[in-house]
């Protein structure tokens, strides 16, 4: 539904190359997630030893983890 409105959709996971949607056709798995500015992050799965450090650059994150923490100047919706 996002890519039918027009935003730009991505991802990041270590363990998934491909999703295949119904409405936004095949996407692939950003690499360097990091690098980008996005207007809203969504963590859906934590993995052990990754870094998620960059998420305090993001000015807004969805964390359905509910185990990021808040820190200055960055909410955790």
């Amino acid at each position: 539904m996002l890519t039918a409105d027009g935003a730009h959709v991505a991802f990041t996971d270590p363990h998934v190359e491909v999703l295949h949607t119904p409405a936004a056709g095949s996407l692939f798995r950003l690499p360097q997630a990091a690098d980008e500015q996005w207007d809203l992050v969504v963590v859906h799965t934590l993995h052990p030893a990754q870094d998620y450090g960059w998420l305090t650059g993001q000015p807004a994150v969805l964390d359905t983890t509910y185990r990021l923490a808040e820190s200055a100047g960055h909410h955790v919706l």
